[in-house]
């Protein structure tokens, strides 16, 4: 994603919920159809650059802060309170 290149990935392991709907994601290995698909990112810029961009907005969901935020509001709903980072 930080490489700004279209996504074609295998729905498999942590990668759906790595990628969300920034990417496009198969399930099978149906080779024409990841053919064509492959062929639409190389030959649709408008395609591609809306991959690109919901990549970009994914990426920002793994910042560091956005992390510890996430990481906080789980642990607080676990009952555990970690004492405030520094801005």
């Amino acid at each position: 994603m930080s490489f700004d290149l279209p996504i074609l990935a295998r729905a498999a392991a942590a990668v759906p919920d790595i990628l969300g709907t920034a990417g496009v994601l198969y399930h099978t290995h149906d080779y024409p159809v990841l053919a064509e698909t492959l062929q639409l990112m190389v030959e649709d810029r408008n395609f591609c650059e809306r991959l690109i961009e919901g990549q970009r907005a994914r990426l920002s969901e793994f910042a560091p802060g956005q992390i510890i935020k996430g990481l906080q509001a789980a642990l607080t709903r676990v009952g555990i309170e970690l004492p405030m980072q520094p801005a």
